[in-house]
């Protein structure tokens, strides 16, 4: 999932931001991630830059800076800047629906399944965002990386098989199996093959190992 926080829909760069993470959006899905954007307005102003920018993912209203607060991105307005604000027509607290005046870094995040962030980028500079591209490119190597963990589990599960077969039947594996075992090792980056070759003088202390057709 891509989770980008954003102040407001009264800030250009947020709305740029915005606009080009929809313009991504089927590059994402592609890759299997769902984007999420969220600020501390009012839902009725998060709908508003929903039908704005005819976004077709989530906009969350996270009132009081909660998840941010989280997150540690939360800072309180400059009490010289909110005048300022107010003179270019920015209400914060009708936007917001307090008076606190606070508002998160802009933040993007990518968090893999696992709820691990995997990627982060935050600026206190509200004018510099994460590269879409760049949050594009991180989802891309989470997916390859996703991939390439279930075929190491696969590997996995099939030197496992390997290794309970030589022990079921108590037989030295062929140079063969014994092959592939400490193949399967060597794609898996453990640090020593050895472990998976059986010990046949204990296993014959096991009877409960042996099939039912061998003698002891």
């Amino acid at each position: 999932i891509v989770v980008t926080f954003y102040r407001g829909q009264w800030c250009p760069y947020c709305n740029l931001e915005i606009r080009a993470s929809q313009q991504l959006l089927p590059e994402f899905h592609q890759a299997g991630a769902q984007v999420v954007a969220i600020s501390p307005e009012l839902p009725s102003n998060a709908l508003s830059i929903t039908e704005k920018h005819e976004l077709a993912f989530p906009v969350l209203s996270d009132v009081g800076n909660t998840v941010a607060r989280d997150y540690g991105l939360v800072f309180s307005l400059a009490e010289s800047l909110r005048p300022l604000y107010k003179g270019f027509g920015i209400d914060i607290p009708a936007s917001n629906g307090d008076e606190s005046f606070e508002l998160p870094v802009p933040a993007t995040y990518v968090i893999d399944s696992a709820g691990t962030i995997r990627y982060a980028y935050a600026n206190a500079d509200y004018t510099l965002r994460a590269e879409p591209a760049d949050v594009l490119a991180a989802v891309n190597a989470l997916k390859l990386f996703a991939r390439e963990r279930a075929c190491q589990w696969e590997h996995w599960k099939r030197a496992c098989r390997y290794y309970w077969q030589a022990v079921w039947f108590q037989v030295e594996p062929t140079a063969t199996i014994q092959s592939m075992l400490d193949g399967q090792i060597r794609h898996m980056q453990l640090p020593y093959s050895g472990c998976f070759k059986p010990s046949y003088q204990r296993v014959r202390l096991w009877p409960w190992m042996r099939s039912p057709d061998r003698s002891p």
